[in-house]
């Protein structure tokens, strides 16, 4: 049977200096955990938080077991599907599409919508005010139809009152 262990130290140490250069850390993956932590959005928001997360945590406690038990590289413990987890982890933060990065994505998009959403509301209040103007436009020109024809009629009264004197 094969031992796992070394190769899954060099894919943890691969992905915790790529974690240390984009979260300017000396703390690595542990630091991206503790991001992931103390950000409230993510569950919500990005599908796999969870997920990532917990393999994260579970992948730092496999590495502090390497790195600090006596004789633990002698135990199976870390799987070649660990392994193959960090590296995929590490491509995914190279592609952008690891925790952080999809939620940034979703916050963005969710922002757009929102300035969408607002301009949209603009234009219709905008529209609404039109309508209003063209509704008051037409009542008064209706006040004044109105008051034109009660002064022809007032007129017209006046003339026939005159004819009849």
């Amino acid at each position: 049977m094969k031992n796992f262990n070394l190769e899954f130290l060099e894919a943890y140490k691969r992905l915790d200096e790529l974690c240390k250069q984009i979260l300017m850390s000396d703390r690595g993956i542990s630091e991206y955990i503790d991001e992931m932590s103390n950000e409230s959005q993510g569950y919500r928001m990005v599908s796999n938080w969870e997920n990532d997360y917990k393999q994260l945590k579970k992948m730092r406690w496999i590495r502090n077991q390497l790195a600090h038990e006596v004789n633990s590289l002698e135990k199976q413990l870390a799987t070649v599907e660990d392994i193959k987890w960090l590296e995929n982890f590490y491509v995914r933060i190279i592609e952008c599409t690891d925790p952080f990065s999809m939620l940034r994505k979703v916050k963005n998009t969710s922002q757009k919508l929102s300035v969408k959403s607002e301009h949209q509301q603009e234009i219709f209040q905008q529209n609404n005010e039109f309508v209003r103007e063209l509704n008051r436009g037409k009542e008064t020109t209706i006040l004044v139809g109105i008051a034109f024809l009660i002064a022809i009629i007032i007129l017209v009264g006046v003339f026939l009152a005159f004819l009849i004197i």
